[in-house]
């Protein structure tokens, strides 16, 4: 009974047993973590803003700190030719066609006074870019990829601190939160070093206690990795005033998209509908006047397209690990399938056998038990691999016996992804095309180097695609189908309302 009670001499006598509870708590320490960090990202990310019946009144706020309220708390790349055209429709600046599809902006001599931060940026960047004046729209960029990211997020940090200001934003991760994270992450810390005893332990024999510990080790280690990023994360979360705001343009941007010319109308159509085009671009409903004026660094995920007759904004996705085997060519594909199916069907052959031994064994003790279930989760992953294996080669075996259909689209996107030979690392090319399907996902196709020299960003092409691995076997530039042209200039012969 006193050993039940009289923890000095339960530890003296038995420090496993002092080892166990220590660890317990550090177990215990480290779950809370996750629970908290994961009840707080749940909290605190689904809010919505209150429904709001379509409107046409503007609000005081600029466009940039409206594409932060009504974009998921993201300043999107939208938001600075959101910039440049409201400081068009304040008369700072002129927008002028020269030509079909190619726009200038004409800066008066006088400077622009009275501009919040982020908009001097951009101010700033067309006075860099200005020749006697005038900068055409196409030179609006930020540079290269590096100098592009460091100018967004900038801008990003500024349109943040304008939000904060006006009492409508606050960090996601804030002080209270992290503090409390980081404290428990140091404690579960601490306490998984103490329970480390070696010295009464046989380093050679590993019990369950081992396993577990050490799985509380790793998981303390990525507490500790993401109470340091969530310290300097800028994400932000609205406040209540933030989301009655954000209601509200979403009330205009439910206005806007539904007048059928709003977002075919190009950027000089900021002189006879002043801030809504400015308004209607930060909230993603502008999509021919945000084309026109390419500002910064395009997104890589996310593009607009007008194919279909239509404009809408799509999402794009660079396939590498997943879908598997993603633009090979059939025969690798059917080989590779191969290959895995053989040798995950050796390896479950193994598991299986192992598993059966221990089964049978006169005894199931604790580091066996543990043993077997990681051997069955093993398994099961095996198993999972090897199905994905074999579906693998029947769509290969598909592709291989069937002519590849073909498709035309409109080119959105040319990615070279990868960092190069110097790293041991194959450079992928990706070609994201349109094709007018209803999806608003599009999943770019990998091709090899000399069919990616050929293609141009925004011209339309046709290729041979497979119709299980997307394989691309031919491509190559073509002329819009005429139904595409004929839906653009119908849309654009269309009357506006404002209501």
């Amino acid at each position: 009974m006193r050993d039940l009670i009289d923890l000095p001499v339960l530890a003296e006598t038995h420090p496993a047993v002092s080892n166990l509870a220590i660890f317990a708590l550090a177990l215990a320490v480290i779950v809370a973590w996750y629970v908290i960090a994961v009840a707080v990202v749940i909290w605190r990310r689904f809010p919505r803003p209150p429904t709001v019946p379509a409107t046409n009144i503007l609000g005081a706020e600029p466009p940039a700190v409206v594409n932060l309220l009504t974009s998921g708390f993201d300043v999107t790349p939208d938001a600075v030719p959101a910039t440049l055209l409201d400081l068009a429709a304040r008369h700072l600046l002129e927008i002028e066609e020269l030509q079909p599809g190619r726009y200038v902006c004409r800066l008066p001599d006088v400077p622009a006074v009275a501009l919040s931060s982020y908009e001097q940026q951009v101010w700033a960047l067309l006075v860099g870019r200005t020749v006697r004046g005038i900068v055409p729209t196409e030179a609006l960029t930020t540079g290269p990829r590096g100098a592009a990211a460091g100018w967004s997020k900038r801008f990003t940090s500024l349109v943040i601190h304008d939000a904060r200001a006006r009492g409508l934003s606050r960090p996601f991760w804030d002080s209270t939160t992290t503090a409390v994270l980081g404290l428990l992450a140091g404690a579960s810390a601490a306490l998984v070093v103490l329970s480390v005893n070696s010295d009464h332990q046989d380093v050679t024999v590993y019990t369950p206690l081992d396993v577990l510990l050490s799985m509380a080790a790793w998981a303390t280690l990525g507490a500790l990795a993401l109470s340091a990023k969530f310290l300097t994360s800028t994400r932000q979360r609205a406040t209540p005033a933030g989301l009655v705001v954000a209601g509200r343009w979403i009330g205009l941007k439910t206005f806007l998209a539904s007048d059928p010319i709003f977002p075919s109308l190009p950027p000089t159509a900021v002189t006879i509908w002043n801030r809504y085009l400015a308004y209607g671009a930060a909230l993603g409903v502008a999509g021919a006047a945000v084309r026109a004026v390419p500002m910064g660094a395009e997104d890589d995920h996310r593009a607009w397209s007008s194919v279909g007759g239509r404009w809408r904004q799509l999402q794009i996705r660079y396939p590498h690990f997943w879908p598997p085997s993603w633009g090979w060519h059939p025969l690798k594909a059917l080989l590779f399938g191969l290959v895995s199916t053989i040798i995950t069907g050796a390896i479950l052959r193994l598991i299986i056998g192992a598993m059966s031994q221990m089964a049978t064994g006169p005894h199931m003790s604790g580091a066996i038990l543990v043993l077997f279930l990681v051997a069955g989760g093993v398994g099961a992953g095996d198993l999972f691999v090897g199905a994905a294996a074999i579906v693998l080669m029947v769509h290969s075996i598909e592709d291989l016996l069937s002519r590849a259909p073909e498709v035309t689209g409109q080119v959105l996107r040319l990615r070279q992804l990868g960092s190069g030979s110097e790293n041991g690392e194959k450079l992928r090319y990706y070609v994201a095309a349109d094709d007018g399907g209803s999806s608003k996902r599009v999943f770019a196709w990998r091709l090899k180097r000399e069919l990616y020299e050929s293609l141009t960003e925004y011209k339309w092409v046709r290729a041979s695609v497979s119709q299980h691995l997307r394989y691309v076997s031919a491509i190559s530039p073509t002329d819009p189908p005429l139904t595409n042209l004929s839906a653009l200039a119908d849309i654009r012969t269309q009357p506006g309302q404002m209501g």
